[in-house]
């Protein structure tokens, strides 16, 4: 999977499932929200250090992303 979001968004992404987890489950359930209510968590510091803010969103957390 890594490869694959590499590709779609640039960027290499270390918080990563292993494979072998996702090989084991019988059921995934998905949770998401809008990339306006991830902003606001991420300027809360809810997601990320409020000093990296700036630079995972510009980076990854991006509506098209």
């Amino acid at each position: 999977m890594t490869p694959l979001v590499h590709k779609i968004t640039g960027i290499v992404v270390r918080e990563t499932v292993p494979d072998w987890v996702l090989k084991r489950v019988d059921e995934i359930v998905l949770s998401d929200v809008t990339p306006e209510a991830l902003a606001k968590r991420m300027r809360r510091g809810d997601v990320y250090p409020l000093e990296r803010w700036t630079a995972h969103w510009v980076a990854f957390f991006r509506p098209s992303t």
